[in-house]
């Protein structure tokens, strides 16, 4: 499978050790970047409106298992 980003969660955290396990009680804002070809994909937000973003924990331990 490959993956090919179309934008980038920014957020204050700068390792993963820094992110809380629950991030809506860290009161921590963080910004969405889309990449410009796919910013039309936006067209008709409204402000407020709920969207559902799937990403990609790029820098998160590969190797560890939990049962």
């Amino acid at each position: 499978m490959e993956l090919k980003p179309i934008g980038y969660i920014r957020t204050p955290f700068m390792r993963p050790e820094d992110a809380p396990s629950q991030g809506r009680r860290s009161g921590a804002r963080g910004r969405v970047e889309l990449l410009e070809p796919y910013s039309r994909g936006l067209q008709g937000l409204a402000p407020g409106q709920h969207i559902y973003l799937f990403y990609f924990c790029h820098r998160a331990e590969r190797d560890v298992l939990f049962s």
